[in-house]
């Protein structure tokens, strides 16, 4: 979880989706939670997306990186 320049919270996690590890992310902002957003996912017969680790910066974007 990660705080952007602006002050709103991002969560992002694995799921796992038919037999995939994807990566997903949410914010709060004005005390509500966005829809869950889909980051990565590998495609049909590739690897898995694993352990996401995010930053932000103070220009405003968040990055996300995983393995």
């Amino acid at each position: 979880m990660v705080r952007d320049s602006s002050g709103r919270l991002w969560l992002f996690w694995q799921q796992h989706r038919e037999g995939k590890s994807v990566i997903l992310a949410k914010r709060l902002e004005g005390g509500r939670w966005s829809e869950a957003e889909t980051i990565s996912a590998a495609p049909a017969g590739a690897g898995n997306n694993w352990r996401p680790a995010a930053a932000a910066g103070s220009n405003g974007l968040v990055a996300v990186a995983h393995a």
